[in-house]
This record gives C-alpha cells, sequence and structure tokens, in this order.
C-alpha cells in the first residue's frame, strides 16, 4: 500500500506550512513502514492506532485535533490478540458515528469469523485486508482535506471508553495510555460488554446459498468455531455449536456487503467526522466506480437480505452529488426500477428513495424515465405502507423537476393519485403529494390536468396546515397552477387570496415566498387584482418588499406590479407607503426585484398626484440610473416611469437635471423595438419644456427620431413624431428638423392609419411651417393635399393640427393659391361650424389668410355658407375665432359684388357690437369691414341705424393708427348720406377728426380729411367744423405730397 504523501505535502504546505506538513508526513510514512500489508501478515494493531489517531472526532468542535501518542505504550500490550484490535476498531467507528448499529452487529459477526479464520485458515484475508486499506486510505483523505494541524488525536474519553470496551485485559493500558481510576475501568468494561458489543450468533439468519457452502465444509471446521465468550459453559457448548457453524457461513456471506457498505458509511462522512445529513450534498468525491459495481451485481441477488443491503448501500452512497451519477453510471438505475414491483415492501420503499436521490441532474431524471420508473411510482402512490407512499410521491416529484418529464408523470396517471394524497393522514404524504403537483404542474398542458382532478380545493386547505413544509409546497403548487389564465379564475374563487395573504407573515420564509409567488400569478387577472387588495393584501405585500429575502421581495414587488396594473388600486398603494420602499428597490441587488420594483412604479406614476410623490421620495436619480441597467426589460421599464413623472410639467426639468436626456437619446438606437418606442415617448414629455428642447436636439435625439419616423411599429412612429413635435416648438430646433430631413417623412405619415400618428405628424408640420423656409419645403414635400384631407379628419386635434398647418403654409402668397386650389375652402368653411373651438378658429384663421388674394375671395364668398358661417363666428366666445372671421369677412367685401351678400347675411349689427372689442386687431377688421360695405349708400343707412356712429367716433381716438383709420374711413363713407351727415356731427365727430389732420399717418389724415369734407356738406355742420379749428390743418394740407389728400382738404 502506497500512501500518496507528496501529493499531500504539495497542497499542504501552501495552507500549513512546509516545517509541520514535513514533520507530520514523516511521522506517518515511519508509522506505515511497520504495517507491512500483506494477505499473511495484517498488522490490525497498528491500522486502528493509525485510524484512531486520524479518524476518531472531537465531540460538537467541528474539527479534529493533533496529539501525540506513545506508540509503543499504547501497541505493545495488545500484541496478544489482533482481534482485539479490530474490535476497538469496530467500536470507535460505532461511537463517531461512522457506521451505525446494524452495521455494527455485521462488521462485529465478520470480526468473528476473522478471528476463526486465524485459527483454522477458513476465512480469506483478502476481506479484511481490502477493509485494512480502505481504512488507511479514508483515514488519510482526512488528513489531507484538513491538514495536520486539524487533526484528530481524540477525545481522552473515547479512546479510553474504546480500550474498555475491547477486553477485560485493556483496563490497564486504558489507564495508563488515559488516566483513569480502576473502578472507573471496571464499570466501563462491564456495561460495555453488557450493552453494546455481545450480540447472539443464533439470531443470525443464512440463505440457501451460505447452508450449502456449510454442507461443503469438513464437519471439525464448524465444532471449532466457537464463540469465545462462550467457551467457558462446556455444558452449553454442543448447543450452539450448530448455530455458530450457522453463523460462520451467514457471516462469511455477508462480509463482502459489510464491506462494501462500510465503505459506504465512510462516503458519507465529513471532514468532523460525522455522518452527513441525507439532503446534504458533499462536493468531494468519495466513491469510486469499482466500489459501487459490486453493490449494483448484489441488487439481482437472490438473497432478499443481500438485495436489501445493496440498496441501502447506494441509498445512502447515493446522498452524495457526485455520487448520484456514478451510481447512475454504474447501472443501477434499471435493476431500481425493477425493484419497485418486489415483494418486500421495504425493499420497493428504499428502491424508490434511492432513485429518488439518484434523481438530483436533469440527466439521471431522464434515466429514470427510461428505465421505466413512472409507471412503478405511481402505483406505489396508492400502496398500504405509508412510508411507501411518502417516498413514491417524493419521487415522482424529483423526476418531475424536469420539464420534460412533467407531462410523462401526468400522463402515467399520477395527478389523480398525488391530488387524493392531498388529504392523506400523514404530513410527510401530503408534503411530497403537494410538491409533486408543483412541479408537474411547471409544464403548460398540465394545468388544465390538476384543475379536473379536484386538486385546487385540495391545495388551498393546505395552505392552512400545521406544517410548514406543506404550506410552502401547497403554495408554489398553486403558484405554477394559476400561471394559466382559467386557474387563476378557480384559485381564487377556491378561496385561496385570504389564506395566502395571511401566509405573507408566516415565519418560514419559503412559506412567504411560495405565497408571494402564488398571488403574483393569481394577479395575472383583472379582477383578482382587485379582490387580492379588496383582502387586505396590500400592507402585508408593502411589508415583504423589506424581507431579507429575496425572492419575497422579488415577489411582492411582482405583485404589486400586478395589482398596481388596476387603476383603483394605484391610490391604495401609495396610501400603503409603497412608494418609498419601491424606489429603495430600485437599487436592489437582484434584477428581477429591480425589475419588479420599476414596472410598480411605471404604473403608480399613471396617476398626476402619485408622479409628484414618486419625485418626492427620491425616485429620479435611480431611475436615471437605471437606463444604463444591463437588463434590458428594467432599462425599457425605468424609461416608462421617467416617462409618465415627466407628464407633470413640474418634474420635466428634474428630470433632464439628473441627466436622463443623453441615456434616452441613447436608446433611441437600441435593437429592441420597446425600448426605442419608450424612450421616444419619454423624450416627447420631456421636451414639452421650453428648456429642454434645447437639450434635447444638443444631445443628438433629431437624427434618429427622423429615422424612427419610417419605423414598422406604429407606437414607434407616434411617439418620434410627438418627440419631433415637442423639439421643434424651440426657434432653432425648427430649422435643425428640417436639415434632418423629418419634413418628406412627416408629410408620408399624414396618411397613416394611426390616429395619433397623424395627429403628431401634421403637429410637428404646423410647428415646422411657422419657420419661413419651411413653409416653402412643407409644400414641395406635397403636404397641402394630405392637410386638405385631414381637415374632414373624425379627430378633432387632427383637425386643429391640419388647418393650422395650412394656416402657417398660406402665409406665403404664393402658397394662399396651392391652399385653395388643392380644395381646402370648401373643407375649411365646414369647419366653420366644429364642435370645437380651437377648429373653428384655425379655419377661420386659414379662410382669413387665403382669402388675401382676389382669386381666393371669390372662392370664399362663392363657397356654400362660407359668408353667413363667417358672420355666425362675429359672435363666437373665442377672440381669435373672432378676429379671424372679421378679417375673413373684411377680406371678402373688398369686392364691391359680396358687400351686399355680407349685409344681407346679418352682419352690420355683430360688425358694430365688435367695434368696442377688448382686442385692437378686432375693433381694426371690424371698422374695415364697415368702411367697405357702406361704400354702398343703403347701407350708410343700415350701418347708421345699426347705431355705428357713436363707436365709430369713439375708434377716432383708438392707440392704433389702423383703427383710427378705418374708423375714419366708415364715418367718411356713413356721411355720404344727407341725413347722417348731421348725425354724425351731432356725434361728436368733428374735433377729433379734426384732430387726426394732425396725425402722423397719411392715410389716417386722409380719411379724416373725407370725413369732414362729407360732413362739411351739410350747411350747419359748415360752421362747426370751422369752430372745431379745422381751417388752419386743412389749409396745411394743402402742401402735402400727397395729391388725394390735398384733393380732400381743398
Amino acid at each position: 500500500m502506497t500512501l500518496d504523501g507528496d501529493k499531500w505535502l504539495a497542497g499542504g504546505v501552501k495552507k500549513f506550512g512546509e516545517e509541520d506538513c514535513e514533520r507530520y508526513l514523516n511521522e506517518l510514512k515511519g508509522i506505515q513502514a511497520d504495517i507491512n500489508l500483506t494477505a499473511d501478515n495484517i498488522s490490525l494493531r497498528a491500522v486502528m492506532m493509525l485510524f484512531l489517531d486520524l479518524c476518531t472526532v472531537v465531540e460538537g468542535a467541528g474539527r479534529i485535533v493533533v496529539t501525540s501518542i506513545d506508540w509503543k505504550r499504547v501497541i505493545e500490550p495488545m500484541k496478544k490478540d489482533d482481534d482485539l484490535n479490530f474490535c476497538v476498531i469496530l467500536r470507535v467507528l460505532k461511537e463517531i458515528r461512522i457506521i451505525e448499529e446494524d452495521l455494527f452487529v455485521a462488521l462485529d459477526e465478520a470480526r468473528k469469523v476473522s478471528n476463526c479464520a486465524k485459527h483454522h485458515s477458513y476465512f480469506r484475508p483478502s476481506c479484511t485486508l481490502e477493509m485494512t486499506r480502505m481504512l488507511l486510505d479514508k483515514a488519510f483523505s482526512f488528513m489531507t482535506a484538513i491538514g495536520p494541524s486539524s487533526f484528530a488525536a481524540t477525545i481522552a474519553a473515547t479512546r479510553k471508553q474504546s480500550l474498555l470496551a475491547s477486553a477485560p485485559n485493556a483496563g490497564s493500558v486504558a489507564a495508563s495510555a488515559y488516566p483513569v481510576s480502576s473502578a472507573e475501568a471496571v464499570q466501563g468494561i462491564t456495561k460495555t460488554v453488557r450493552e453494546g458489543i455481545v450480540q447472539p450468533i443464533a439470531a443470525l439468519q443464512i440463505g440457501e446459498d451460505a447452508k450449502e457452502q456449510l454442507r461443503q465444509q469438513p464437519r471439525s471446521y464448524a465444532t471449532l468455531m466457537l464463540d469465545p465468550r462462550d467457551k467457558a459453559d462446556d455444558d452449553k457448548a454442543d448447543g450452539i455449536r450448530n448455530d455458530n457453524a450457522k453463523a460462520v457461513a451467514s457471516a462469511a456471506a455477508a462480509s463482502e456487503v459489510a464491506t462494501t457498505s462500510l465503505i459506504q458509511r465512510l462516503a458519507d462522512i465529513d471532514v468532523t467526522g460525522k455522518q452527513k445529513d441525507a439532503s446534504a450534498d458533499n462536493t468531494e468525491i468519495v466513491a469510486e466506480a469499482d466500489e459501487i459495481a459490486p453493490l449494483v451485481r448484489l441488487l439481482g441477488d437472490s438473497d432478499v437480505e443481500v438485495r436489501r443491503k445493496a440498496v441501502g448501500a447506494l441509498l445512502n452512497i447515493a446522498v452524495n452529488a457526485t455520487n448520484k451519477m456514478l451510481v447512475a453510471e454504474a447501472g443501477a438505475i434499471a435493476p431500481l426500477v425493477g425493484l419497485l414491483s418486489d415483494g418486500d415492501v421495504d425493499m420497493r420503499r428504499t428502491a424508490a428513495d434511492a432513485l429518488r436521490k439518484i434523481a438530483f441532474h436533469a440527466e439521471t431524471q431522464l434515466l429514470v424515465v427510461q428505465a421505466g420508473a413512472i409507471g412503478p411510482l405511481v402505483r406505489l402512490l396508492s400502496d398500504v405502507n405509508v412510508n411507501m407512499r411518502r417516498i413514491a410521491a417524493a419521487s415522482l416529484g424529483r423526476i418531475a423537476e424536469n420539464a420534460e418529464n412533467q407531462m410523462l408523470v401526468a400522463q402515467a396517471g399520477a395527478i389523480g393519485p398525488l391530488a387524493s394524497l392531498l388529504s392523506d393522514g400523514n404530513v410527510y404524504v401530503r408534503q411530497n403529494a403537494a410538491g409533486a403537483l408543483s412541479n408537474i404542474a411547471g409544464h403548460a398542458e398540465t394545468h388544465k390536468l390538476v384543475t379536473q382532478t379536484g386538486a385546487i380545493p385540495l391545495l388551498v386547505k393546505l395552505l392552512s396546515d400545521s406544517n410548514g413544509k406543506v404550506r410552502r409546497n401547497a403554495a408554489d403548487a398553486l403558484s405554477n397552477i394559476a400561471v394559466n389564465a382559467e386557474n387563476q379564475v378557480l384559485v381564487a374563487k377556491a378561496g385561496a387570496i385570504d389564506p395566502l395573504v395571511g401566509l405573507l407573515s408566516d415565519g418560514d420564509v419559503e412559506v412567504r415566498r411560495n405565497a408571494g409567488s402564488t398571488l403574483m400569478s393569481i394577479t395575472g387577472n383583472t379582477d383578482n387584482q382587485v379582490f387580492v387588495a379588496q383582502a387586505g393584501a396590500i400592507g402585508p405585500i408593502v411589508r415583504l418588499l423589506g424581507d431579507a429575502d429575496t425572492e419575497v421581495r422579488r415577489y411582492a414587488a411582482g405583485t404589486l406590479a400586478r395589482i398596481a396594473g388596476h387603476a383603483e388600486n394605484r391610490r391604495l398603494l401609495s396610501q400603503a407607503g409603497a412608494i418609498g420602499p419601491l424606489v429603495g428597490l430600485l437599487s436592489d441587488g437582484n434584477v428581477e426585484v429591480r425589475q419588479n420594483a420599476v414596472r410598480t412604479l411605471k404604473h403608480i406614476t399613471f396617476h398626476e398626484e402619485t408622479q409628484v410623490l414618486v419625485v418626492q421620495a427620491g425616485a429620479i436619480v435611480p431611475l436615471v440610473g437605471l437606463l444604463n441597467e444591463g437588463d434590458l426589460d428594467v432599462r425599457r421599464k425605468a424609461a416608462g416611469a421617467l416617462w409618465n413623472i415627466s407628464r407633470h410639467a413640474e418634474n420635466r426639468q428634474l428630470v433632464a437635471q439628473a441627466g436622463a436626456i443623453a441615456p434616452l437619446v441613447g436608446l433611441l438606437v437600441h435593437d429592441d423595438v420597446d425600448v426605442r418606442r419608450t424612450a421616444a415617448g419619454a423624450l416627447a414629455t420631456i421636451a414639452d419644456h421650453a428648456e429642454n428642447q434645447v437639450l434635447v436636439a444638443q444631445a443628438g435625439a433629431i437624427v434618429p427620431l427622423v429615422g424612427l419616423l419610417g419605423d414598422s411599429d406604429v407606437n414607434m412612429r407616434r411617439n418620434a413624431a410627438g418627440a419631433l413635435l415637442s423639439i421643434s416648438r424651440h426657434a432653432e430646433n425648427k430649422v435643425l428638423v428640417a436639415q434632418a430631413g423629418a419634413i418628406v417623412p412627416l408629410v408620408g405619415l399624414l396618411g397613416d392609419s394611426d390616429v395619433d400618428v397623424r395627429r403628431n405628424a401634421a403637429g410637428a408640420l404646423r410647428k415646422l411651417a411657422v419657420n419661413a423656409e419651411n413653409q416653402g419645403l412643407v409644400v414641395q414635400a406635397g403636404a397641402i393635399a394630405p392637410l386638405v384631407r385631414l381637415l374632414g379628419d373624425s379627430d378633432v386635434e387632427v383637425r386643429q393640427n391640419a388647418a393650422s398647418t395650412l394656416l402657417n403654409v398660406a402665409r406665403n402668397a404664393q402658397n394662399k393659391l396651392l391652399v385653395a386650389q388643392a380644395g381646402a375652402i370648401p373643407r375649411l368653411v365646414k369647419l366653420l361650424a366644429d364642435i370645437d373651438g380651437v377648429v373653428r378658429r384655425k379655419a377661420s384663421g386659414t379662410l382669413m389668410s387665403i382669402s388675401g388674394t382676389a382669386q381666393n375671395q371669390a372662392l370664399v364668398a362663392q363657397a356654400s355658407g362660407g359668408i353667413p358661417l363667417l358672420v355666425g363666428l362675429l359672435g363666437d366666445s373665442d377672440e381669435e375665432a373672432r378676429r379671424n372671421a372679421v378679417g375673413a369677412l373684411r377680406n371678402i367685401v373688398e369686392h364691391a359684388q359680396y358687400q351686399e351678400i355680407v349685409v344681407q347675411a346679418g352682419a352690420i349689427a355683430p360688425l358694430v357690437l365688435l367695434l368696442v372689442d377688448e382686442h385692437v386687431e378686432v375693433r381694426q377688421y371690424a371698422a374695415s369691414t364697415l368702411m367697405h360695405i357702406t361704400q354702398v349708400a343703403e347701407n350708410q343707412v343700415l350701418v347708421a341705424q345699426a347705431r355705428a356712429i357713436d363707436p365709430l367716433v369713439g375708434l377716432l381716438s383708438d392707440a392704433n393708427v389702423n383703427v383710427r383709420q378705418n374708423a375714419a374711413g366708415a364715418l367718411a363713407n356713413i356721411a355720404n348720406n344727407a341725413e347722417n351727415q348731421l348725425l354724425v356731427a351731432q356725434a361728436g365727430a368733428i374735433r377729433p377728426l379734426v384732430t387726426l389732420l394732425s396725425d402722423s399717418n397719411v392715410n389716417v389724415r386722409q380719411k379724416a380729411a373725407g370725413a369732414l369734407m362729407n360732413i362739411a356738406d351739410h350747411a350747419q355742420n359748415k360752421v362747426l367744423v370751422a369752430q372745431a379749428g379745422a381751417i388752419g390743418p386743412l389749409v396745411g394740407l394743402l402742401s402735402e405730397g400727397d395729391v388725394i389728400l390735398r384733393r380732400k382738404a381743398a
């Protein structure tokens, strides 16, 4: 045997220092040299002491301690009896929990065989030799794993008890090696011998193979094989010889199993020397294929005990994660599946449990299924043995962890029996059944199958089970089932919501986690979002946002995100204090927690009042930080939340100041369509602030936004056009947007099937067309025709923007004709009666603009209903609509032939009222219109009768030159009528008209002179004009350069 000391030294030096490692290694090598292991000379005392030195556990210390040993002092008294040494080894193994009682009995019988074999050459030494070598290997692996400074030499009491338990003559040795009193030694010997070591050989059972082996041996061998403790009683010797012979044969048959079992038991020992828990995962390779293969072969043994021990050994070996695959590769799965139908209940149960442990990896789960395990396991669900049901349910649950197996388990008919086990009287059966159903329900096609078995009400009932694991698995099963939309309704109707809400405060973190997961699943249903809120869940869920468990926080935030999808719940979340914790989770270390938190905040911020609260909670900065998050969905939701926050006017500048614009502009070229769309929407809202419009343009947003106008996604086009609309409100940006080539694609979007796209495109063109150069570009891009069509759009904002854009375009003289030629006038006239005031205002404004040309004046006048509708707008409550209407009428009445139509439409009375309008342009246009229509003699009388003279006289002192000019002109025309001349004079017009003779504006002086000339035609007025001081100014006007003015003055 060779100890790989060099390998240990290489690793140990790094950790413990070269000097200590070499010293201890040399001591071990010296001991090894003394051992001289061979089949003929097994120095068990040396093996035992080395094993004690390396493997005895310091109970509770969690480590092994080195203690120097006087080897000669301990070994020398023990040379007389090798059996003593092996007994000590066995006892120590038992004491330090490397072996359990059943294996201890088997090994003790093997020791007896060894003792007999020493005298009679019956027993093959290879078994003991192999065991010895294995013990040394294991001892050395402990030593190499933890280093010399952590080795166990021993607990004194353990060694002392081990020695005392071995034989009566060990008392002196124990006393000298580990000082104790003689009385204590005798007491230990007596107690141990009576209670622990001696086992009745007669109790052993042997199989037919062992009996046949016994028959083939010489009789003398069997008669001499007496237990040493029975030799003192000669009277009993004859009676027990046969039993001892049976024991020899049984021990011989069991020795190989015992040896392999010991390998397995030692494989389950960690460095503390304690046997690992069945659920533990030891990543160290602690078993070899050649150690497992013999056990696999024994699964087919004809002896039931051999099979049982082999299954048990494999079960324990498979506790270790690495060994699971080794057991599978050794071919254990198929025979284990076969044992599921064994007649022995323990065999079936242990085989099922072994398969459960082996099926830890996805690969081994598939192998177990391929070996045909599902069917037998399903049948075992109905076994009368409670442990069988428990393990069968657990095994199926483990198999169903693999997605590919979930449907296979369901198709094998497992769901019904598992659902029945949810009401089993055994808590572990219920636990495993719920767990198995949870895994099976992970497959989309099994949801309805689970529902059809009536499992949902049973699982809901288990939410109130006294066992935490049962509650946990039930909640997890409901969570998976509720992935299906129909099941979300069924789970809620089964009364799950209240107990789930209660479990949110459970002391078991996994229960809270699964309850949160289920609530998140069922709140995928809109009605359930309301029901969960009504059940008082919001408060407990908000508290879970601060849970120490990441998954709990994730599900809590995810549930709130879904609850917040219902408008009525958003205020409840705010009132429950959710905003602060949610803002805190934006910096959580888990990406899914951040994702759900930002999604919830996005929903909450649809409300204007919560937009302010979220900002006050400090959300903007972390949200801006998440725009650079590695997770795509987090970036998307963060952009969406900032978009919502920016809907509040006061927040827009705060968002910009937090540095949001640059990363949002960067997201405009992201590969993901949702990210691009949301970023464009956020920028559209942020840019609805004057300062931000410049910042967005400077950040380079214009070019990518123009590129997005041609995107196939309708929302993308809508948001991009909206962003350009906002940006184009700034004068300098109008030029930049046009230079980036936006006008042509925007014109193209005027025909988009989506109303929002049309609205934003027309709005952006409206802003761009304020710029004179852009007006020509808009026309060149072919915008007039589609804009004219949009005048008849069903959406009021589209009509507003279309009319406004045409209004801006028509500021160019050439474009006025093009707009009219495109058929705009009839549509604009129709809009004069639109229900929307803005539409009326913009339509009348465009008509006023395009009617500035003689050709268009005729078209507007001739348009059906045009003049009456314009006259009707003279009384509109909107100042701009009144201004536009009177302005359009003023243009129309420049044509003498249409003046009578305007009068007949009843324009005089409202025009007279507009003479005192608070808005100067309205007064100006009203006076001008009256001036034109009073060129007709009949109208002069009508206007005077409408009491226009007094307000016109009042306008002679107006601060606006155009108003003064038009008022004087109207009075001049009115005074062409003899009767009106006296009325004008009586209204006090003469003195202000005389004043206007000195006005700085030539046209005003001209109109005033004309009015005085007509007034003075009346004899009575001549004196009044002269008395008002008109002669001097009139004489002065005779020298004016304007011929008309000189003529009127003369």
